[in-house]
Formats: C-alpha cells, structure tokens, sequence
C-alpha cells in the first residue's frame, strides 16, 4: 500500500513538474510571438527615417543644342587663305546628361548634324578635279568660266553626321543650366554632302553654279572639343584632328579644320 501511494504521489509530482514547464514555454512563445511585430515595426521606421535623411539624387535631363561661329584651316596652302566672315559653322545636336551619383559632373552622349562652310579669299580660285589624275586641285575661275567679266563668290560646303561624346562640370549640380560649366568631348562625324558653288558675272547677269560631289574629302573626320560657359550660352571651340582630304588625292595632305562659335542650350 505505501509503494503505491508513493508511485502515486512520484506521477502526481511528476505531471505538476511537466505542466509546470509547459506553461513557461508557452508564455515565453507569446512574448516572442507578441513582441516580434513590435521589433519588426521599429526597424522598419529606422528604415524610413535614414531614408528621409538621404539626399535624394537630381535626375537626369536632355539638352537640344545649337553653335553658330566661324571655321578655320590649319596647315593649308597659300591659295586656300579663307574669307573668315564667308567660312561659317552651325550645328544642332541632342544631348542626354547622365549625372554621375551626387557629384557635380555628367557624362553626356548624344547625335547632332553640322554645316561648313569655306569661303576663298581669292574669289578667282575654285575646288576642282583635274582631268587626268582626278585630284582635287585649286584652279583660277578663268579656266572654268572663260566668258566670265568678273567673280563674285567661290566656296566649298561640307554637311556631316555627329556621334558626341561629352563630360561636363557643372559648378550648381541641382540647377546645371543656371550656373557656370566646363565640357570636353570627343566628336565623329560621317560626311553625308560636299559641294562648290561659284558665283560670277556672265552676260550681264549674276550667275550661280553648285557641284554637289565628294572632292576626295575624308568621309570620316574626328576631333575633340572644349566649351566653358555659365546657363544655357556658351563659348564653343573644335579642333578636328583627321586630315580635311584623302592621302595625296587633294592640294594639301595636312590640311585640317577648327571651329569657334558661340553655344546655346534651347531645353
């Protein structure tokens, strides 16, 4: 009778104990259960609040582009001297402006078309092709237009297709086209239309003749160019560094070009 009150009181002990601790282990499931929401919630508006606090980055922005300015040559022959009021430079290119982070410099590529225009100081030399070797070679307007009394302009125009690729500084990151910049760029272009027009006096009457034609120009030109200005306006100077004619095809194998002329930003 004692060995089974005592087993009994042993299975009454040992069911209390076994409760005992499976009632802690609940209340310790709620308290996790019950507090995890609370934690998850408090991490979630740290997370909003660092957000809050970071600077939020400017985005990104186009600009549609036009120069207008003067070309020159480099390395020429005497009888190419030009009219420099007569060798005019415009262009119109779009640009896409990628900022760089937070920083105040961008990278931008864009496409563009440009007209050249070169005018003789000599009005009584022309672009031509010789006969026989097909060259490309100055000739006096005489030997062209032989019943010609008198010359009145003679000019060579080139028409070309710009790839661009530009980094710019500029000094108000948040207002870009308010403040003052510097760029330098890289320019490829693809020569699409050359000609000569020739303008003259001819039986008493003003003429004109255009010779739309390649005159073994270079189809492809590079270069570079640096422009520094502060809003939209800007001051724009390109330095081609491709040879103007084919190799031993034109008057001058060395001749090149340059441009300076003034920016503006119509976006």
């Amino acid at each position: 009778m004692k060995k089974l009150v005592f087993t009994l009181l042993l299975s009454i002990a040992s069911i209390y104990v076994w409760a005992q601790e499976t009632q802690d282990n609940e209340q310790s499931t709620q308290k996790t259960t019950t507090s995890m929401p609370e934690t998850k919630h408090d991490e979630q508006k740290d997370h909003s609040d660092r957000l809050k606090t970071m600077p939020v980055k400017p985005p990104n922005y186009g600009s549609l582009v036009i120069d207008w300015g003067f070309n020159f040559l480099r390395s020429y022959p005497a009888a190419m001297n030009l009219n420099y009021w007569g060798s005019r430079f415009a262009s119109a290119s779009f640009c896409y402006n990628i900022r760089l982070g937070h920083t105040p410099f961008v990278i931008s590529p864009g496409i563009g078309i440009s007209f050249d225009d070169y005018q003789f100081k000599d009005e009584n030399i022309v672009l031509a092709r010789d006969e026989t070797s097909r060259n490309t070679v100055l000739k006096k307007s005489s030997a062209l237009f032989p019943k010609s009394t008198s010359r009145v302009r003679s000019s060579f125009d080139m028409r070309y297709l710009d790839l661009m690729l530009e980094a710019r500084f500029n000094a108000n990151n948040k207002y870009p086209k308010e403040s003052f910049f510097v760029a330098l760029g890289g320019k490829l272009g693809w020569l699409w239309r050359a000609s000569t027009t020739v303008e003259y006096e001819e039986d008493d009457a003003t003429k004109r003749q255009d010779n739309i034609e390649n005159f073994n120009l270079n189809r492809i030109r590079g270069g570079f160019y640096a422009k520094l200005g502060w809003g939209r306006f800007g001051l724009c100077y390109a330095h081609m560094l491709s040879d103007l004619f084919q190799q031993d095809k034109g008057p001058d194998d060395s001749t090149k070009t340059q441009s300076l002329a003034l920016s503006v930003d119509l976006f």
